[in-house]
Formats: structure tokens, C-alpha cells, sequence
């Protein structure tokens, strides 16, 4: 999904050299789950950036998806957007063609098990989408087209290991299920005054576990449900606060995680009730990595979360001084493509981060006099000597970059050089820099 290779892309950014894995200063775990310090990466995370400048629909990312073929989906709030690596095509709502999108604000995605992919809306009800003849069909309830589904603002979607399908809505609309082959539907209010009914408010995420049992996020109620019956069991978390849950994960671990305004949830299976790891933000969209670690998609930010230990690093936040910073201080989406990029949506458009790139430190120009700054340039000649020294020419300016420290001494040959610049280095057995000049002069710097 990358435009550019890696070398190119290091090229326009300034140097990529010196080995250097990413590790966060960690704490050890508090012995009740309670985060006492949020810590700060000790290098700072760098990111691709696409926006609507690059043919996007619009900058609100509401949702992310990458689907069977390899092609990246994202709903924003006017439009679908769709990226091959290179170039958006972008699917809106057109009122003179009923096989278009019901509606161009977009709350959930989701590929289900026969690669069709569902789409929730804010005004237009549920719609799927073909593939094959790019046309979409919408399932919101008209007067005129009543459906199985009921409402039209809908802001989850789910299937189960049974393959049914589970719509999550406003209160008024509910928590639908949905069986893609018969169209039978049955739908769930949260208010049911039944003992073992739905309870809490809008309906925001739903995830399955293991043992065949469906959580709901609704209001400040994670509610329960196994699935073939008609009964919930409610777990009330406004105890700790919370007025509305956003996100449920299922962890690699087995364990339910659940982020709201007032932080992180995980389900005790002892005690079977919900513990809170307070953290300094919102949380809307909650990842997972092969490492166990969990990105946070907040209202101030990326953070990292440890669930073993407790510890919370905060990742990245806007940095307008820095053009490869994260764009967006509101985070809304996350998801990780087959590549190992992680995609984040917010309300700037998109930042891509590759884990790959950040094991590698580099060197760019930024500010003047800095111990680890480049001069503004052109770099044609690079010699790395043995793992302590590298050797940069910009322009007529040779730099020296100490790989231990990171710091940079400059050597201006504007006087030796002339109107050359530096386009070939080379240190030899004696110490001795050799330099070429791209008009054919030969200089020695000891």
C-alpha cells in the first residue's frame, strides 16, 4: 500500500541510518489497576499523512477498513472513500440513483464472512455494497420500502460466529439482529423494564468472545448476552463515572476491554465486574498489536497502553513544527492492515505509521545549530564507518553524525570546493575523508 519505497521516502525526509528500537520507560504495575504516571515515548513517532488535499472524501475518519482484496476503506462524515496505494475513489449519495449510498455519513464498516461489505450511516440506515457491479443496497426503513431493520442513524456493526448479522443504533432503534439469508430480524430496546432486558442508551460497539457470548456498549451499560436467547445481563459503570462507553475490544488474552470518557474497563472473570484504568482522555478506538500492547485512539492524542503492567505512554500528539507528526489532536479510528501499518483516522485526514520505519533513528534538517541537524539541502554522498560514525555531504557542507549520541559536527568546504558539491565520501584504512566533488575534484579531510 505504499506509494514510495523505502529509500526514496528516507530520501526526502533527510537520512535514514543507525539502528534504534523504539522502547518506552516503563513502571512496574500498581497492585490495584490504577495508572499513576503517564509516561512520554522516548523518540518521537513519525507519520504518512493523506487528506482530502489527496482526493480523501473528507477529513473526519469515522471508520477504517481493509477488505479482502487489499484495498483500504474509510468512512468519513461526507462520503465513502476507497485507496488502492496510489489514488481515492470516493462513492457518494445521488438522489437521482436509488443503487447509490444511502447517505454520506459514515459511522461503522465492516467485510463479513462472504467478503460483502456493510456499511452503517448517520441518516440512511444500513447499506451493503457489491464489488462486482460497485452499487450499493440500502436497508433503511421507509414509509414507502418499510425493512426488517429498523431506524436510519446506526453506528455499529458486527457478525457473529453464527453469522448473523448485529446492527447497533440510536435508543430509539436499538440493537438489531439481522440473518443475511432470510432477512429475519428481531430488534432489542435498551429500556426494557424486563429484569433480564437491554439496558443503557445509544447502541456505539459490540464484540463476541470466545464462549459465544455478545457485549454491547450502550450508554454506561456493557451489557451481556448469549447468543440463541432473548436475556441480557447488565454491568452498570457509572459508579466509576462513566456516562458513555465508545469502544469494546477482546483481547488476544481472552480478557473484554471497554473505553469510554473516563478511560479503560476490564472485565474481572473472578468477580465477573468491570475494573477501570483511569487514563487522561477519551478513548475511541482501542488496537491491538502482536506485541500485546493496545493503541489508544483519544481526544488528546495516540497513547500506548501495557495491559500487563498498567503503564500508559503517550505516543504522539500534534507537533506543527514537525511536518511528519501526527495531524490530529481528536483521534476517531484505528486499524492495522496486512502490511503492519497502523492507519489512524481523526479529524485531519489520515496518519500511517510503520513499526518497521521507527526502528531506524535519522537525521534531518530542522533547527540551526541543533546537535542533531542537518543544513537545508542536497544529499549526494554518504559513508557510514564501522557502527560510531557517519559521514554526510550537503551541498559544499560535510557533516560528521556521532551514531551513539546522534550529534553532528559541520564542516564548511565551500572555500575548497568551490561551486562543487559534495557527491562522493569515502574514509580510508588511515583515517583519511576523501571526497568527490560533482565536477571532478578530488579533496582529502583529515
Amino acid at each position: 500500500m505504499r506509494k514510495k519505497s523505502l529509500l526514496k521516502r528516507a530520501a526526502e525526509f533527510g537520512l535514514l541510518c543507525c539502528f534504534l528500537i523504539v522502547q518506552a520507560n516503563l513502571v512496574s504495575a500498581q497492585e490495584t489497576p490504577r495508572i499513576e504516571q503517564t509516561l512520554q515515548l522516548e523518540s518521537p513517532l513519525r507519520f504518512e499523512h493523506l487528506n482530502s488535499d489527496n482526493g480523501l472524501a473528507q477529513n473526519n475518519i469515522e471508520a477504517i477498513l481493509q477488505d479482502r482484496n487489499g484495498f483500504m476503506w474509510f468512512g468519513t462524515q461526507s462520503g465513502l472513500s476507497r485507496y488502492n496505494g496510489y489514488d481515492f475513489t470516493t462513492y457518494l449519495h445521488d438522489p437521482e440513483d436509488p443503487n447509490s449510498l444511502s447517505h454520506n455519513h459514515i459511522n461503522d464498516l465492516f467485510q463479513d464472512r462472504d467478503g460483502v461489505i456493510w456499511i452503517a450511516t448517520e441518516g440512511g440506515g444500513i447499506n451493503t455494497f457489491d464489488p462486482e457491479t460497485e452499487t450499493f443496497t440500502s436497508y433503511a426503513s421507509t414509509p414507502e420500502t418499510p425493512s426488517a431493520i429498523v431506524g436510519d442513524r446506526h453506528s455499529a456493526i458486527f457478525q457473529d460466529s453464527r453469522g448473523r448479522m448485529w446492527f447497533g443504533g440510536t435508543r430509539a432503534f436499538g440493537l438489531t439482529e439481522f440473518d443475511p439469508v432470510t432477512h429475519e430480524a428481531a430488534t432489542y430496546f435498551p429500556g426494557d423494564e424486563r429484569a433480564d432486558g437491554l439496558q443503557g442508551n445509544d447502541i456505539s460497539d459490540v464484540v463476541e468472545t470466545a464462549d459465544q457470548q455478545l457485549w454491547i456498549a450502550t450508554g454506561f451499560v456493557i451489557a451481556r448476552h448469549q447468543l440463541g436467547t432473548q436475556a441480557f445481563k447488565n454491568y452498570d459503570l457509572s459508579n466509576f463515572g462513566e456516562r458513555r462507553l465508545i469502544t469494546l475490544h477482546h483481547a488476544a488474552s481472552g480478557d473484554l476491554w471497554a473505553g469510554g470518557e473516563h478511560g479503560l474497563y476490564r472485565l474481572n472473570t473472578v468477580s465477573d465486574s468491570f475494573e477501570q484504568y483511569p487514563i487522561p482522555a477519551q478513548i475511541n478506538s482501542i488496537l491491538e498489536t502482536s506485541d500485546g500492547l493496545f493503541w489508544l485512539a483519544t481526544d488528546r492524542g495516540l497513547y500506548r497502553f501495557d495491559p500487563q503492567t498498567g503503564t500508559i505512554v503517550s505516543a504522539a500528539r500534534p507537533n506543527p513544527g514537525i511536518a511528519d507528526s501526527l495531524r490530529s489532536a481528536r483521534l476517531l479510528s484505528l486499524f492495522q492492515s496486512n502490511s503492519g501499518h497502523i492507519w489512524i483516522g481523526g479529524e485531519n485526514g489520515i496518519d500511517i505509521y510503520d513499526p518497521w520505519l521507527d526502528r531506524f533513528d535519522y537525521y534531518r534538517h530542522s533547527i540551526p545549530g541543533a546537535p542533531a541537524s542537518l543544513i537545508a539541502g542536497r544529499i549526494q554522498g554518504i559513508d557510514v564507518v564501522g557502527d560510531t560514525t557517519a559521514w554526510i555531504g550537503v551541498n559544499s557542507v560535510l557533516h560528521k553524525a556521532d551514531l551513539g549520541t546522534g550529534e553532528i559536527a559541520l564542516y564548511d568546504l565551500r572555500d575548497k570546493l568551490g561551486a562543487q558539491i559534495i557527491s562522493a565520501i569515502l574514509q580510508d584504512h588511515a583515517g583519511i575523508v576523501w571526497l568527490g566533488g560533482n565536477l571532478g575534484r578530488l579533496l582529502s579531510f583529515d
